[in-house]
Formats: C-alpha cells, structure tokens, sequence
C-alpha cells in the first residue's frame, strides 16, 4: 500500500522485492486524488522498471518479468 509519504526508499525496495519474487502484483494507492495517483503510479513503474498492466481504482496491477523466476514464488509461472 502506498499512502500520502509518495514513493520512499523504503517503498522502492519492498517494491522491487515483490517483483523479484513475484513478477506480477497490486498495488494500492491510498491517496484521495486521482492525479496525485496517476502520477505516484508513473513514478513506481519508471523507478521500478515495472509495466502498468491494469488500474481499476485506487489498485494497479504492475508486471516486471524476472530473468530467473522462482517457480513457488512467480505468479506467472503457478498461473500455467
């Protein structure tokens, strides 16, 4: 979850662990207006190498294929 501290450090490494593992996830962003969201979601994507699959709301589903994916962790991967 993202709130109103925007993009941190901290953020950016959690991020980056969870596209690691996982290669797709949602994220949701806990701020009330629709441009700050839209533009904390293009800042995430840019910083974190990830492609905007989806935004339904205050959730964005962002992908970021791994080179070497873990097969328990890989959301892809169990999907097949």
């Amino acid at each position: 979850m993202i709130g109103g501290q925007g993009v941190s450090d901290g953020v950016l490494a959690e991020l980056d662990r969870a596209l690691k593992d996982h290669e797709l996830i949602k994220l949701k962003i806990a701020v009330g207006d629709r441009d700050l969201r839209n533009t904390l979601i293009v800042e995430l994507c840019d910083r974190s190498g990830a492609t905007l699959v989806q935004r339904i709301g205050n959730t964005a589903t962002l992908l970021r294929r791994s080179p070497s994916p873990d097969p328990r962790k890989s959301n892809l991967l169990r999907s097949l």
